[in-house]
């Protein structure tokens, strides 16, 4: 910005006529402005994001609604607020979910970083006008990623999704007493070649896995309804009742 200094003929230094006056550069006001604007913008919606995040820090079994088709496995009417859906697949003898986790709490935090600095690299108004002098920054002030307070939020909420994550996997607990049918076509070989086994006890067999298709039908919820992940589990109940009639 530039100045002038009022002058004159016998004019005494100390005197407030004489003092260097900074003039008015409207181009600076407006920089000022907007860059005050723009983080306003980033800040609020860090705001915001956390503030969604933090109603998911509920850790417990009062947070947990086992939807089974129509009806709530632990009687809690209200559906649990989930935002996130995967899908159960068979892997081999064991049952994974369709997405990784890490994955999961990767793409979170990503979205985080990604509006943090959406806003980085506006030029300022005299840049835009082809009328900056050179001096100082090209462009707005922007929001960084190495702000103590931005370092927070992001720590909060990639601690939050790790904590639904973790109440995420505890749930594959509930397929222990059926994975085994996942691997069901080479045992039942190896009875075959049992030489020693009655018919009986080939119709036994048969019964229990009978059973356990029920069982799966009857019992497994084809969606499990978590604070912040809904887990789709109709692909897997299929598999696995395809394995039992097989």
């Amino acid at each position: 910005s530039s100045s002038f200094v009022a002058s004159g003929k016998g004019a005494d230094p100390a005197s407030p006529s004489s003092a260097t006056v900074r003039r008015f550069d409207p181009y600076e006001a407006a920089a000022t402005l907007l860059s005050t604007q723009v983080r306003g913008i980033v800040e609020r919606s860090i705001e915001t994001f956390v503030s969604f995040f933090q109603r998911f820090r509920t850790t417990g079994q009062s947070r947990r609604c086992w939807q089974a088709k129509e009806r709530c496995w632990s009687g809690v009417e209200v559906a649990e607020d989930a935002f996130l859906r995967v899908g159960l697949k068979a892997n081999g003898g064991d049952i994974s979910f369709t997405t990784p986790l890490e994955q999961v709490e990767d793409s979170l935090v990503h979205i985080f970083r990604e509006f943090v600095v959406s806003l980085r690299g506006l030029e300022r108004p005299d840049v835009k006008l082809g009328r900056w002098h050179g001096k100082g920054q090209r462009n707005l002030w922007d929001v960084s990623l190495d702000e103590r307070h931005v370092k927070h939020a992001e720590e909060l909420v990639a601690e939050t999704v790790r904590l639904n994550l973790a109440n995420l996997e505890q749930t594959l607990g509930i397929y222990d007493d059926f994975k085994h049918l996942l691997v069901e076509v080479a045992r039942v070989r190896k009875l075959s070649e049992n030489v020693t086994l009655t018919r009986e006890d080939y119709m036994r067999e048969v019964e229990k896995l009978r059973a356990t298709e029920h069982a799966i039908r009857t019992h497994c919820a084809s969606e499990i309804r978590l604070q912040m992940v809904l887990i789709d589990c109709s692909e897997i109940n299929e598999t696995l009742c395809q394995k039992a009639d097989e």
